[in-house]
């Protein structure tokens, strides 16, 4: 038994090794476009830059190599290729594609919610902020509206900022500045960069608190925009 399978172990050992260059150079590439862009420099451009150098260099690198040892011509160039197309088809999608939203967001009553033993039915307005740009120019506002039934909402209406890639939502309570938002709750992926949309807040979150919304580009380590909530 063990010798009619000899063949085919050696078939995929073989498989795997000529994959395994091609593995490790979409992980390095990967890794180092992490690295370069997010743990560097909180610098938007600069993180663009460097990242782009990292390609350029892996790039130069992997000519080299397979220049020198033709078998891996197809192996490294052709993944390397392939796997820049990806990257930058992602990236310039991301980055210079507008997602407009026009989400039914709730809207608070004219006048605050009475406590749960008037058994008044009205959304509570809570916090309201008005967005301001930091890495890139922001505006619309911010809102947190209480539902009857105690779950709460963040709005945000009339949202204007630039595209970018893996924008996140965040409710911060720490200092927030163009590469910074300490002690954050994520409410999740940015629905569009321009638009009006909300999101859950998190049971247990104190807005009063957690009193700043971020729009946080995740890839890049930096803040495109806040919104300082103060109470309503």
């Amino acid at each position: 038994m063990a010798t009619t399978d000899l063949p085919g172990a050696r078939k995929r050992v073989r498989l795997a090794g000529r994959f395994a260059p091609a593995v490790g150079l979409v992980a390095l590439m990967v890794g180092g476009l992490w690295f370069f862009g997010a743990m560097v420099t909180n610098s938007f451009a600069a993180s663009t830059a460097l990242s782009a150098v990292w390609i350029a260099l892996l790039g130069a690198a992997v000519a080299v190599v397979s220049l020198r040892r033709r078998s891996l011509l197809v192996p490294l160039g052709g993944t390397f290729a392939v796997a820049a197309a990806i990257l930058g088809a992602f990236f310039a999608w991301a980055t210079l594609v507008d997602k407009t939203v026009d989400e039914d967001v709730v809207v608070a009553s004219a006048a605050p919610a009475a406590s749960p033993r008037s058994g008044a039915t009205g959304k509570a307005s809570l916090a309201r902020g008005r967005f301001v740009g930091l890495a890139h120019a922001t505006s619309g506002t911010a809102a947190v509206v209480e539902l009857p039934g105690g779950a709460r909402k963040l709005t945000l209406t009339n949202l204007d900022t630039d595209a970018g890639p893996d924008l996140r939502v965040y409710l911060a309570a720490g200092p927030v500045d163009e590469g910074r938002a300490r002690d954050h709750v994520d409410l999740g992926a940015l629905k569009g960069n321009k638009g009006t949309q909300q999101y859950d807040v998190p049971v247990g979150v104190d807005v009063a608190e957690h009193a700043t919304v971020v729009i946080w580009c995740r890839a890049f380590s930096v803040a495109f925009g806040k919104a300082v909530l103060a109470p309503t």
